[in-house]
């Protein structure tokens, strides 16, 4: 009896160590397979902040950075000057490349740092297309509001012609 007790309780026992760890490892792979997600969708918008997918990213970044002061801290640090009044925009820029820098320390890319994170991409073709694309929107608005009003105004002058 105490020998089948000594062979089964070591392969249970090891068992459940063996579940444990997987499920560690799993969990801390999968983490860090989310912060990458969101540092890598933050360096590839860094040059335009306000876009959909950077706002996103940085909405996520409190949740999932939750155990990093230092990213905590910086994270607060653009809220702020993002809140600030007046607004400077230098100073957006600044913090949120510091977030960048904090969250790359935090991954262990050791050799991204501010400068490499300052510097980007962004040809003139995509600056000129992205700037035809809002003129076009602003000027569909325009057309739009003007025949809302035209629509009104011959609404109101039938109503009135009848009454």
């Amino acid at each position: 009896m105490n020998q089948i007790i000594e062979s089964i309780f070591p392969a249970i026992i090891s068992g459940i160590l063996a579940t444990v760890v997987t499920l560690f490892w799993q969990n801390r792979a999968k983490k860090l397979e989310v912060r990458k997600e969101i540092f890598t969708t933050l360096m590839a918008y860094r040059y335009r902040i306000a876009d959909r997918e950077s706002v996103k990213a940085l909405n996520c970044v409190q949740a999932v950075f939750y155990d990093c002061p230092k990213v905590q801290t910086a994270w607060k640090a653009f809220l702020d000057a993002a809140d600030k009044k007046p607004f400077v925009e230098q100073d957006l820029i600044d913090a949120h490349i510091q977030l960048l820098e904090e969250i790359s320390k935090v991954l262990k890319y050791k050799n991204i740092g501010w400068k490499d994170i300052k510097r980007n991409y962004y040809p003139d073709g995509l600056a000129s297309e992205l700037n035809d694309t809002n003129t076009l929107r602003k000027a569909q608005l325009e057309v739009a509001l003007h025949n809302v009003a035209e629509t009104r105004k011959k609404t109101t002058d039938t109503d009135n012609s009848s009454t």
